[in-house]
């Protein structure tokens, strides 16, 4: 299989990869292709990385599933299968030896990404809770050969456009005005006897309850001082750094997102919240999988807990091996049967879990 990255400029990478085939005849309707590798809906994958900043490398999962098209033995045109693809971003990777900054979402992250296909464009469209990009199926035309072909296709990864210069001058005024803490008009005030300053226009805009609680007769406007009791210092200050800077001071890890989305939801920072979910959902593993389900549901995170409650039911020899799984029949009995009946519905009905784990 050969598998090519490109750049046409700096906001756009393309992918290209040919995969060769070779013919085998399986019925009078169906030609089938051995290099696939694959059964009809079953899925291969590559990975790929790139550099879309200095010192900034960006690691891709692509998945791909196809489906045979049936013809009639006497077809004398051109055969065609038709694919669906799958893209994520699976990790990054920083040169911390020369910078420790993370880079925004907004310029991370692609934008747009679409395949081009027999001069057509086919586009990927993002999962609202995930860092996947999925196609439809589409046609693929594959050259007529009595022996031997291939597929060629090219995926086209678009970012939004970054500037030095700009985010060099928002980066000024966020440490003058956020690390700095200059000319700030409100404290938030820990327990500990701690303080963090802000600036209410600032906040205001950014959050719709902090813009509530400013903009109107409270307590807090009056005497520019907040008591925060939900969250630890640390956290918080995280939640204004990402306020001031759109992101956070560094990576997440699925520990800190976990408090940070709480926060996020209570000050309704909409982009902060999706950042925090993605990196949840991304996380879930059979070793955390139970421990995130008990949390999505103490707090109501309805998604990553069915997302966390798939991945134990379709694993549930090995989660009834946990300890974990011990602790959720005493604790939280509420959820047990839910997830017991789950993995009943799975051994009665096998095809279940093959639909889940594609």
């Amino acid at each position: 299989m050969v598998f090519t990255v490109g750049v046409e400029n700096d906001n756009l990478k393309f992918v290209k990869w040919t995969i060769p085939l070779k013919k085998k005849i399986k019925s009078a309707k169906k030609f089938y292709f051995t290099e696939l590798n694959r059964q009809n809906g079953e899925r291969d994958e590559k990975q790929f990385q790139l550099t879309r900043f200095t010192n900034y490398i960006s690691h891709y999962n692509l998945s791909w599933s196809h489906v045979h098209v049936e013809f009639n033995q006497d077809f004398k045109g051109k055969l065609e299968l038709d694919i669906k693809l799958c893209l994520q971003e699976v990790k990054s990777s920083i040169d911390n030896s020369t910078s420790s900054e993370t880079i925004p979402d907004y310029h991370r992250s692609p934008c747009e990404i679409w395949v081009f296909v027999n001069s057509e464009k086919y586009f990927l469209k993002k999962s609202s809770d995930s860092d996947y990009w999925k196609s439809e199926f589409f046609r693929v035309d594959i050259q007529e050969s009595m022996n031997s072909s291939s597929i060629f296709l090219e995926i086209w990864i678009k970012f939004n456009p970054f500037d030095v210069r700009e985010m060099s001058a928002h980066q000024n005024l966020a440490d003058y005005l956020f690390v700095e803490q200059t000319n700030c008009d409100v404290k938030f005030c820990f327990d500990d006897g701690r303080q963090i300053g802000g600036h209410k226009r600032i906040l205001s805009a950014r959050s719709p309850v902090f813009a509530a609680m400013f903009n109107h007769d409270m307590q807090e406007a009056k005497t520019g001082k907040v008591s925060i009791k939900d969250f630890d210092l640390e956290i918080f200050r995280e939640l204004l750094h990402f306020i001031y800077l759109g992101r956070t001071s560094e990576p997440l890890d699925a520990s800190k997102a976990q408090p940070l989305f709480l926060a996020a939801d209570k000050y309704d920072i909409l982009d902060l919240r999706e950042d925090c979910s993605r990196k949840l959902l991304s996380s879930i593993q059979l070793c955390n999988a139970i421990e995130l389900m008990i949390w999505a549901h103490k707090n109501s995170v309805d998604h990553v807990k069915e997302a966390a409650l798939d991945v134990a039911v379709r694993n549930g020899q090995e989660i009834c091996l946990q300890k974990d799984w011990e602790m959720l029949t005493i604790i939280h009995p509420e959820l047990y049967p839910l997830a017991t009946r789950r993995m009943m519905e799975i051994a009665q009905f096998p095809a279940v879990k093959r639909k889940a784990s594609n």
